[in-house]
């Protein structure tokens, strides 16, 4: 991929249809022509960002000082509906009262 700060970033098609493949999309040769240059230029700029000298700067990680509202887990149905069934009742794939969803991990 890259050796230096000056070295470009090489990314082939078939690099791209593996991402896509792990992603599970699916890029037509026109997309994939135009998706190559755009990553390209996307890791090109954070390599940019890795040269960048950040000594002494304090680590931030929330910068809006807001804080976390928590509030206690209590179940409120009180109708006498199965909230489950009526959660699963919108799923096209379901199995012994869970959801069935795609593998994405192989």
């Amino acid at each position: 991929m890259i050796n230096n700060e000056t070295s470009k970033f090489s990314l082939s098609i078939k690099d791209l249809e593996t991402i896509a493949m792990l992603s599970m999309l699916s890029l037509s040769e026109v997309d994939q022509k135009k998706l190559v240059n755009d990553l390209i230029f996307v890791l090109e700029y954070v390599k940019k960002l890795f040269y960048i000298n950040v000594k002494g700067l304090e680590e931030v990680s929330q910068v809006t000082s807001l804080a976390n509202v928590y509030r206690e887990d209590i179940v409120t149905n009180t109708s006498g509906v199965n909230i489950r069934e009526k959660m699963l009742s919108n799923c096209p794939y379901k199995l012994n009262g869970y959801f069935v969803v795609p593998r994405i991990l192989h």
